[in-house]
């Protein structure tokens, strides 16, 4: 008996191909196990994290970290990364879950999201399993944080168009250049996937750590995202070695952290929907006044 199989959709696929209405999930169709581990994420987000808002919006990274690791210790990070690395070995659904109830934790939620959707799950996609190794465990647990570079100056989403540059030298190892805009954690982050094209030419990507020489620019405020530092990296000579820090892949999709993520914008929209609730035009002159917007324009 030949069982069907449904094509697999990518990227915005979805949008445009027809569909069964029995594919699409929806909350009605959770399991006991769904909703528990989304009620511990909501718990973490509700007793954790909005207590503390107000120091996370003036930029304590010390404390930015413990959270962090207060979250790692649940298992936040790990949801459907294999247990084989420390994680819970669950599946999509319980990780779109939990990106949908840390999403509202203001911007935290863009921590989590650049932590476990960008750093994580590309190395558990594409990483050779030193790498896997290595960082997954330290990543999972939250004793090291991940950060994403993709965007430049000239380059966003339009992301061929990067002038970052990773140089192969005659001994294996690259010698990389450029520099890098709006790093979601660049502010703290240890560990940074850093994409770059070999020899001017493969676009790709390496795992860079910051002591390695990782430099920091001038931070960019980024409106109604206080928390969220995004300054520029500078990898000007930058020396990787030839074994576990080599490129993972020569050819990483670009869409396939976005599933999480796409749940993320709308569920920090519905939060902001709710803080404010505006009921006539001029409930927003008291947001105009807003210091954050008061120093933008000094």
């Amino acid at each position: 008996m030949t069982t069907a199989v449904s094509p697999l959709l990518r990227g915005g696929e979805w949008l445009l191909q027809p569909a069964d209405a029995e594919s699409a999930f929806t909350p009605e169709r959770m399991t006991e196990e769904h909703r528990l581990i989304g009620r511990t994420a909501q718990e973490f987000v509700d007793n954790e994290i909005l207590p503390v808002l107000e120091k996370l919006e003036q930029k304590d990274w010390t404390l930015a970290r413990e959270l962090v690791m207060r979250g790692g210790g649940l298992g936040l990070f790990g949801v459907d990364v294999p247990d084989a690395y420390g994680g819970l070995g669950l599946d999509k659904v319980t990780s779109l879950v939990v990106s949908e109830r840390l999403a509202r934790s203001a911007s935290f939620g863009a921590t989590f999201g650049a932590h476990a959707n960008l750093t994580i799950v590309p190395l558990v996609l594409f990483g050779n399993e030193a790498q896997k190794k290595k960082y997954l465990p330290r990543l999972l647990s939250g004793e090291i944080i991940g950060a994403y570079g993709l965007s430049e100056t000239g380059s966003g989403s339009d992301a061929l168009g990067a002038r970052t540059k990773a140089t192969k030298q005659p001994d294996g190892s690259y010698l990389l250049n450029g520099e890098k805009m709006w790093i979601t954690n660049g502010g703290f982050a240890d560990l940074f996937v850093i994409f770059a094209k070999v020899d001017g030419e493969a676009f790709t990507a390496f795992l860079v750590e910051r002591a390695w020489g990782v430099k920091s620019g001038k931070e960019e405020l980024i409106r109604g995202a206080r928390f969220k530092e995004m300054p520029k990296r500078g990898l000007m000579d930058l020396q990787l070695a030839s074994d576990d820090t080599a490129p993972y892949t020569v050819e990483m999709p670009m869409d396939r952290s976005s599933t999480t993520l796409s749940l993320i914008t709308p569920s920090i929209l519905v939060k902001d929907l709710e803080v404010s609730k505006p009921t006539r035009t001029t409930d927003a002159l008291p947001y105009l006044k807003n210091p954050y917007f008061e120093e933008q324009g000094k």
